[in-house]
């Protein structure tokens, strides 16, 4: 049980790791500047918070992950002072001059997202950072996720408990295995396309699900990048499995025969 305001009596030590704003009325008004904004994004890419806190007496705050909001902090929404002003009614988080609202219930008060992460342990996964896109070598990215598949190579994945239980997941890896594969779907073959922010999109699929808790679930080769379509068909056709060996996997969708790679990092 919290006793307190947890953000105020933390406020300095979570203002350096996630992006905190005080909330000005019970709507939580609030603003948030694109050039603070962007210090976090170029040291943590997606991964900390965006936190809004309501009052000081007492524990009243949304603590938001950014990757799971970020649709509304559109740069065209921004005002001529460089802010994204918005608000929160009824756990909807809104900007305004924004066409995107996201529902942010699950996220009040949730102060465990603010905890930091333990390294090598089995309750948590580590914070694996590239420094900017344009620096990142696919030596560099072959090193670091052979140091995660060590690490966690024993480790099942793990639940949070917020208002729900939701599985933790290394979203660095993926994003890892996605430019190591050139955004490209190693089922069908189909290449990423180009996203409005000039990168490029695929998704990342979990071969052994999260919710089943396996070790060595988190690892590189049991990740493959996919697009859209076909993980959609992975998570709701008539899916099965097979092994070739380690380095090769059939699967069946809906009757239809395909296989792909592991992606088998190692030093």
């Amino acid at each position: 049980m919290l006793v307190g305001n947890y953000v105020t009596d933390n406020l300095e030590t979570l203002s350096t790791r996630h992006y905190v704003r005080k909330a000005a009325a019970r709507d939580y008004w609030h603003d948030f500047r694109v050039n603070r904004l962007d210090q976090y994004r170029s040291r943590y890419e997606e991964d900390f918070c965006m936190v809004i806190y309501g009052s000081v007496a007492q524990d009243d705050a949304y603590v938001m992950p950014y990757n799971e909001i970020k649709v509304v902090f559109d740069p065209a929404c921004l005002d001529n002072r460089g802010r994204w002003v918005g608000s929160i009614t009824n756990d909807i988080l809104s900007i305004r001059r924004s066409d995107f609202s996201v529902l942010v219930s699950a996220f009040y008060n949730a102060f465990d997202l603010l905890v930091d992460s333990q390294p090598n342990s089995a309750e948590s996964v580590p914070d694996m950072h590239f420094i900017d896109d344009a620096e990142i070598s696919l030596d560099t990215i072959k090193h670091q996720a052979a140091k995660f598949n060590r690490v966690y190579r024993d480790v099942a994945p793990h639940k949070r408990r917020e208002i729900s239980e939701r599985v933790a997941r290394p979203n660095a890896i993926s994003e890892w295995l996605k430019q190591l594969r050139s955004y490209t779907c190693q089922i069908c073959g189909q290449e990423g396309f180009k996203k409005r922010s000039g990168g490029q999109y695929a998704e990342a699929h979990h071969i052994t699900e999260l919710h089943q808790l396996i070790p060595g679930s988190y690892c590189s080769d049991k990740v493959i990048v996919i697009c859209a379509e076909c993980h959609r068909k992975l998570h709701y056709a008539n899916v099965s499995y097979s092994s070739l060996g380690d380095h090769t996997v059939e699967v069946s969708i809906n009757g239809e025969r395909y296989m792909f790679e592991r992606n088998v990092i190692s030093e």
